[in-house]
């Protein structure tokens, strides 16, 4: 079958992980980096200073006040916030496909929902890791944005012409890949951080995660799920994951607590639905 090799073909042919990507990552490495000099990376691209400027001073975020730079921007919420922010954002600039193919708003609101969940899945760890889950849960799916980018009339044929179930033994069997495997692909093509390529490859198969990785790559898992049951946006399939009851283990969740999280969680991307339609 030709449809993964011609994924394949068009994957090799999409631009390496934008500049402003690169350049933050090899900046965050040093510890003895100021916010000065992320932001002077940041700004060089005025596009993508618009959009990471509206997301912060989105009420998801919460600020009692404007924030008019990027160097506020750092400084009030870190540098490893700012750099997955950074990455989400180019990552979808990057991936971005017609309508016609794929409804990206609609794909946008899902991706953002699990991330959402995600960290309030996640909300007994530090700020970090719940940066990560946050970051993990929006990225989760961008190997199906992978194939609509590549090969836009096979993902049609897949996701929207066929009757039959398309979870990701259908896409093994029409591809030859499922879109976790295509999605890490692109994680090590662009050099994602290891917490994100490890959601990217197993948020349906969290079992399969290294150990290190296990819980983030649950609560992903679980937030999927809670998206798909509930709606939230759409991502070219209404698929459900078969529950994992190792990764609600993992989580160590009672049942009034997760009631707590969804009711915070659903609360968050409300707010936040006015951002996203403008994004």
């Amino acid at each position: 079958m030709d449809n993964f090799q011609t994924v394949v073909d068009q994957l090799a042919d999409l631009p390496s992980t934008p500049v402003v990507v690169q350049k933050l990552h090899m900046l965050i490495q040093d510890d003895a980096v100021g916010s000065r000099d992320v932001a002077r990376i940041v700004e060089t691209d005025s596009a993508l200073v618009a959009r990471v400027l509206k997301l912060v001073n989105s009420p998801f975020y919460g600020m009692t006040q404007s924030v008019l730079s990027v160097e506020d921007a750092i400084a009030i919420l870190g540098f490893n916030t700012l750099h997955q922010l950074v990455l989400s954002t180019a990552v979808f600039d990057t991936l971005a496909v017609d309508n016609s193919t794929l409804n990206m708003a609609a794909f946008w609101q899902h991706s953002f929902g699990v991330g959402v969940f995600a960290k309030h899945l996640s909300s007994n760890a530090n700020k970090d890791s719940q940066s990560e889950a946050l970051t993990g849960g929006i990225l989760h799916d961008i190997g199906r944005l992978v194939i609509a980018k590549c090969d836009p009339s096979k993902f049609v044929t897949f996701y929207f012409k066929r009757k039959s179930v398309t979870g990701i033994e259908q896409e093994m069997e029409f591809f030859e890949r499922d879109h976790q495997q295509i999605g890490e692909m692109l994680a090590r093509k662009w050099n994602f951080p290891a917490p994100i390529t490890a959601v990217i490859s197993n948020h349906h198969t969290p079992s399969a995660a290294p150990d290190e990785y296990k819980k983030l790559v649950a609560a992903v898992n679980i937030a999927d799920l809670l998206c798909h049951m509930m709606q939230v946006g759409y991502s070219a399939t209404s698929y459900v994951t078969e529950f994992d009851p190792e990764a609600w283990r993992c989580l160590g969740l009672s049942m009034d607590k997760l009631k707590d999280r969804i009711h915070a969680a659903l609360n968050e991307i409300d707010k936040a639905s006015q951002m996203l339609e403008s994004l």
